[in-house]
């Protein structure tokens, strides 16, 4: 009853065991399949980033947060989804996504990855108009241009760096940062961004009274606009000759372009800058009712100070053609309150023009310090490794040495038990044959050959022990010479003494050694009496030794012995491959 209880819960324990060990496989295949999907999905994504930015967007909010089990997957998906984000044109002023990513490539992936974390995380502070953080992530990106070999982006952050200079009034720097855009553009082939990075030029050109060279740049690109009937380009372009021919006060060449612009093309660009010009056109023709609609235009499109700035200056030229000084005094006022607050705030960013080099080095010193990081890593896991290595091959040292010494001593005690065992049954072998050699009894024939192939394999076992790497010893080999020797001497020494063995042979199997002699020539008595040892149990190693060779040799002779047998095809071939091929 109990043995059967025992069963019983043995059988469930296996049971259980198989389950979980089922359901253990079942979640590991679940979870390679999903994060086989996750990549694929992310794979898919970027595929579609560039020409599809708005198919990469949604596939990306498909993604559940969960998948992201490594923190590989988290920063990679990080940086698709803000990079989507920043195509489809949703600016976000929140870096808690992006610096996944960033902190991550820092030190993993390669130079394309770790750039756009960089910079897509400078466009994160940009839209929070954290100009600094924004410059500084921007300088880091900048340290991987030349070997980022990708110009377009090279193209994208060298016009960042420009509007963030043109924002606080370093001219110099943001015009240079414009023109390595523009370079970087053409080289992409991206004739598009190339012709904004000259607008971009000659807005800076006119920050600093350069009309010559900005109003240039302008008719070169708006050329290339018209040819390519880039509505987008056109207006853009024309906007800004029209604003640049207001600054100067040319209203007739100013109308000629709004009117070009109303009739070819369209009025597209509200923006309160370009609104705040072509008021100044409309007061110009003493057109106030059409002035004051364009200003309510403006204020509604407004959406930053310097926008507030030029509506209240345009205010001001209202009130001021309408001979009403006071309210064009207070709205001039109130424009240079924010002006002065603008350029107040933009002097108080350190970044730029004083802290640049600073930066550079500060990054610098930081890429220096990862350097020394890795390396102390590296040596770090080396000096590991060499140390588990010694403890290793000590240990593995100490547990040969234990082996050996257990190995040996169990090789100890099967050499006394064959030994004892030899010694008995060669009293015995002897005893049967004396018996034999006086009486030729058939049931003492049968006796002593038994007893002489429990012989054999004894000796065979004992050779196995002394062949052995950790028993192996010259002198104890000189053991089984004497055992050989023995059986040698009284079995192979004369004719009587083989032909004893002969008989006791072909008695008890069937008188293959007589046929092998009637019907198959050797070359040799020493063949013939091989073959014996060979029927008779002795292993080729064994028989080596008897006649003093190299068991290479033995059996080199045994399988020439085969092929001259099957070569004579001799009428007891089915016996002789039964007693040894074998």
């Amino acid at each position: 009853m109990a043995a059967c209880c025992n069963k019983v819960l043995y059988l469930h324990s296996m049971k259980t065991h198989i389950l979980l060990f089922l359901i253990s496989l079942f979640g590991l295949l679940s979870g390679c399949a999903e994060h086989s999907a996750l990549q694929t999905a992310l794979d898919k994504a970027e595929a579609l980033m560039e020409n599809h930015p708005d198919s990469a967007y949604s596939l990306l909010q498909t993604i559940d947060s969960e998948a992201l089990r490594t923190r590989g997957d988290r920063a990679r998906y990080a940086l698709l989804y803000t990079q989507a984000q920043d195509k489809n044109y949703i600016d976000h002023s929140n870096d808690s996504l992006i610096t996944i990513a960033a902190d991550y490539y820092r030190e993993h992936g390669d130079e394309h990855t770790r750039f756009l974390s960089l910079y897509y995380k400078g466009r994160i502070h940009y839209n929070a108009g954290d100009y600094l953080n924004a410059m500084l992530n921007y300088s880091e990106a900048e340290t991987l241009v030349p070997d980022l070999q990708d110009d377009y982006y090279a193209g994208l952050l060298y016009s960042q760096i420009g509007s963030i200079y043109r924002k606080i009034y370093d001219f110099p720097k943001s015009l240079e940062a414009y023109q390595k855009a523009e370079l970087y553009y053409k080289n992409a082939g991206k004739d598009f961004h190339r012709q904004f990075a000259m607008t971009d030029q000659s807005v800076v050109y006119r920050n600093v009274d350069n009309y010559v060279k900005s109003d240039s740049l302008l008719q070169v690109v708006l050329v290339e606009a018209i040819h390519e009937e880039n509505h987008t380009l056109i207006d853009y372009t024309m906007g800004n000759l029209l604003m640049q021919y207001v600054e100067q006060g040319y209203m007739k060449n100013a109308k000629s372009i709004y009117e070009r612009m109303l009739k070819d093309y369209g009025l597209e660009n509200n923006t309160s800058y370009f609104l705040t010009s072509v008021i100044k056109i409309h007061l110009y023709d003493g057109e106030y009712q059409d002035a004051e609609r364009m200003l309510h235009k403006a204020w509604a499109q407004a959406k930053t100070a310097n926008d507030s700035v030029a509506c209240y200056f345009a205010s001001s030229q209202i009130y001021k053609e309408r001979r009403l000084f006071d309210k064009a005094l207070q709205e001039h006022e109130s424009g240079i309150l924010i002006q002065n607050r603008i350029v107040k705030q933009n002097l108080q960013q350190p970044v730029l023009t004083i802290q640049r080099d600073y930066l550079a080095k500060e990054l610098e010193h930081q890429a220096y310090k990862r350097k020394m990081n890795r390396i102390l890593s590296v040596v770090t896991v080396l000096f590991i490794i060499v140390c588990a290595f010694f403890m290793f091959y000590f240990l593995l040292k100490r547990i040969r040495r234990y082996y050996r010494k257990s190995l040996y001593n169990r090789l100890k005690q099967h050499e006394e038990k064959y030994r004892h065992q030899i010694e008995r049954l060669w009293e015995e072998v002897t005893i049967q044959k004396d018996v034999l050699l006086k009486e030729e009894n058939r049931q003492h024939l049968e006796q002593c050959f038994i007893l002489c192939r429990t012989y054999f394999k004894t000796l065979d076992k004992m050779y196995d022990i002394y062949n052995n790497p950790y028993a192996n010893n010259k002198k104890k080999f000189e053991t089984i010479d004497a055992f050989l020797l023995k059986f040698t001497e009284k079995y192979t020494k004369g004719k009587k003494g083989y032909a004893l063995l002969e008989s006791m042979i072909n008695e008890n199997m069937n008188n293959v050694m007589m046929h092998l002699r009637a019907e198959v020539k050797l070359p040799d008595e020493e063949y013939y009496q091989q073959i014996c040892f060979h029927i008779a149990g002795f292993s080729g190693n064994t028989i080596a030794r008897i006649f003093k060779t190299t068991a290479n040799a033995i059996y080199k002779r045994k399988d020439r012995i085969l092929e001259k047998i099957f070569k004579d095809n001799p009428m007891h071939l089915e016996l002789f491959t039964m007693y040894i091929v074998k």
